[in-house]
């Protein structure tokens, strides 16, 4: 028996009788759907019925009408919903048109000196220069040891005006200028002004309406016009990758969108965990360990006490009350009158900034809790603000 005859044969009747009614493209997506089904199975197995029956079926497809009952069984599950957004954030993802990397060139020596006398308006750069002494003096250098090229060709100064306000950016955070007054307003004219909250896109996954808000709200486009390995060596070369989460550095270099939202799942996992322990320390060390009954308003409890009877009936209980707070919780906590005053006031400074901090994570953070895909705007967000609000923690 030749080897094409054992290999059909492993395959058996259903396969060998859905490949012939089956269209090629039909099939890779059938193929397709069973890869993800497998990835989901340990979910699957703690799932309802109908998913289960909706794995075992992808496992083992048929023609016809079974076809049919396996999308009617994944529609009518949440994990279905899921795949079937991660599959349609993917493919809009991959239509978005990308810079190429030899599109850009990396400066020679000798330039980088007389472009940075040529700069075009780059708010962070100019606010240390003109009022923190502390200016990296050897800035030149820095940009020499970019290994990525990020000079645009044909835009040579607006790229390296951009690399350099994002070089600028992590000094003023590795400096301890995180949450300074001026840092804050002068960093507006980057990120744009997020002191208000506002309606997000009613899709959290939803990249353009994402990108919309951005625009909307003032974000400098030029900071993220790099290609993916560029605008990488940037971050790391500003220190505005996060080294406590590993894989991050890695992920953030990836061509694969899906692991780049892997990776910012773990930095804001990583991150909730953070300012739950810090919020925790400082109001035990001020108020004592019954604070969350004395200095949390009775509407945050009652919500928390709801999802932890949630947890205590599904048998996932968690260790604290603060483990059921919301992502948007944190900022009501600190910035309330007696918290903020007594407790916050020193590490923060200012009310409006550690909102407008949370208010820029929101969307991000949405969108990785619903399998979003992140953009390297997305990334601009995650990386400046997980780092601003850690440093001041840390002071």
């Amino acid at each position: 028996m030749s080897d094409d005859d054992q290999s059909s044969e492993a395959k058996g009747p259903r396969s060998l009788m859905l490949s012939s009614v089956l269209s090629s493209d039909a099939l890779a997506k059938l193929r397709m759907h069973a890869s993800i089904g497998s990835q989901f199975r340990e979910l699957a197995l703690g799932q309802s019925e109908g998913l289960r029956q909706a794995y075992v079926a992808l496992q083992y497809p048929v023609i016809g009408d079974s076809i049919a009952q396996i999308r009617a069984l994944l529609n009518e599950n949440p994990i279905g919903s899921l795949m079937r957004e991660m599959q349609a954030a993917q493919e809009h993802m991959r239509a978005i048109p990308t810079l190429r990397l030899d599109q850009f060139r990396t400066p020679m020596s000798h330039e980088i000196g007389s472009m940075l006398s040529k700069l075009q308006r780059n708010p962070v750069a100019e606010w240390l220069r003109v009022d923190q002494l502390r200016f990296q003096s050897n800035l030149s250098e820095t940009l020499a040891a970019i290994r990525q090229p990020y000079l645009n060709i044909g835009k040579e100064i607006s790229s390296f005006t951009a690399a350099v306000e994002l070089q600028s950016i992590g000094l003023a955070v590795r400096e301890g200028l995180s949450f300074n007054e001026s840092f804050a307003h002068t960093l507006r004219a980057d990120l744009g002004d997020w002191r208000d909250d506002t309606e997000e896109p009613a899709d959290p996954i939803d990249v353009e309406s994402r990108a919309g808000l951005y625009a909307d709200r003032g974000l400098q486009p030029e900071l993220v016009a790099f290609p993916v390995l560029t605008f990488s060596s940037l971050l790391e070369q500003a220190g505005l990758i996060l080294p406590a989460v590993a894989g991050v550095a890695q992920a953030v270099a990836s061509e694969e969108p899906l692991e780049l939202t892997k990776a910012a799942y773990a930095w804001l996992l990583h991150f909730e965990h953070a300012i739950r322990h810090f919020i925790n320390q400082a109001m035990t060390r001020a108020v004592g360990p019954r604070w969350i009954q004395q200095r949390v308003s009775a509407e945050l409890i009652e919500k928390w006490k709801a999802k932890q009877e949630a947890a205590l009936a599904a048998s996932m209980a968690r260790p604290s009350l603060l483990d059921y707070a919301d992502f948007m919780d944190y900022p009501q906590i600190i910035t309330r009158k007696d918290n903020w005053r007594e407790v916050f006031k020193p590490v923060f400074l200012r009310e409006e900034h550690v909102r407008e901090s949370f208010h820029r994570l929101k969307p991000v953070r949405n969108a990785t809790m619903h399998a979003g895909l992140i953009t390297q705007q997305d990334l601009l967000f995650l990386c400046v603000e997980i780092h601003r609000l850690t440093s001041a923690m840390r002071s």
